[in-house]
């Protein structure tokens, strides 16, 4: 394990905290995320997501507005008090009570969130991918066919836009497949912590799926909890034909999983 040093800032850049420590096994931006929240999530840090901190690796990069990815590499940044690293933990938008997920949530996930296409140029009733990098899409591996092996082009359609894929992983136990785009796009930051217990039982879900209309609708998910075999979330809601592969969110727009399921007349029970 590594110790890395950082401070708190607002959102104004002010310092908030004295320099402070966390461990991590992995040295990189998503594990200290993840120590963090664990360390402060009944304090200072209470109802604000991993994913919400940005990092910075110096005052520089702060100023620059430069900040480090969740796969950065952090094992030459806070490595003592005096070079620490800085995390900025934005206020948390008041939660307005006529939202099960906030409309600027929604606009983001809807950016990440495409169709998968048939090889006729269809974009109806093959599934969804969803953007969790920059470069890289999951989708379930139920919605490609056995001539989609890894290496294999996958066209992704959303509106006017067409993005070209290529597979670069399927797990059909678990029931998933990556897909990688040669340019960057939009994405939906994955929730991340280290306790994963703390998914179990939350009313603030929401799936998003696409509409035949162009629009991304999202339904209000309930009963979530893992499967005893897999691990799967497991969780009920509405939800249409085709939907496979759609975005699984907590309600600040974090990326749980994507949408498999089997079907129970008109409703749903997700994994």
């Amino acid at each position: 394990m590594a110790r890395k040093w950082f401070m708190f800032i607002d959102k104004n850049g002010k310092v908030t905290a004295s320099a402070d420590a966390v461990f991590v096994d992995i040295e990189d931006v998503a594990a200290l995320r993840s120590a963090i929240c664990d360390r402060f999530k009944t304090s200072s840090l209470t109802g604000i997501a991993a994913c919400d901190l940005v990092v910075y690796a110096d005052q520089t990069t702060y100023e620059l507005k430069q900040p480090l990815q969740a796969s950065s590499q952090i094992e030459r940044f806070g490595i003592t008090m005096e070079d620490a690293l800085i995390v900025q933990a934005p206020l948390r938008s008041k939660q307005d009570s006529r939202y099960f997920i906030l409309p600027q949530a929604q606009e983001e996930v809807e950016k990440a969130t495409f169709t998968i296409m048939g090889d006729d140029g269809d974009q109806s009733g093959f599934g969804i991918a969803v953007f969790f990098t920059s470069t890289l899409a999951v989708t379930c591996n139920h919605n490609l066919t056995e001539l989609h092996t890894v290496g294999s082009v996958v066209s992704l359609a959303w509106k006017e836009e067409v993005v070209e894929t290529t597979i670069v992983a399927r797990n059909l136990q678990l029931n998933f497949a990556i897909l990688k785009s040669s340019t960057s796009r939009p994405f939906i930051a994955p929730w991340n912590s280290s306790d994963s217990d703390t998914l179990e039982g939350l009313f603030n879900f929401a799936l998003a799926f696409p509409l035949s209309s162009g629009k991304l609708a999202f339904a209000r998910t309930t009963s979530t909890c893992f499967s005893p075999h897999l691990p799967y979330l497991i969780y009920s809601c509405w939800n249409y034909s085709g939907a496979s592969g759609a975005a699984l969110l907590v309600a600040d727009g974090c990326l749980v999983y994507c949408q498999g399921y089997w079907q129970r007349q008109d409703k749903d029970q997700g994994l």
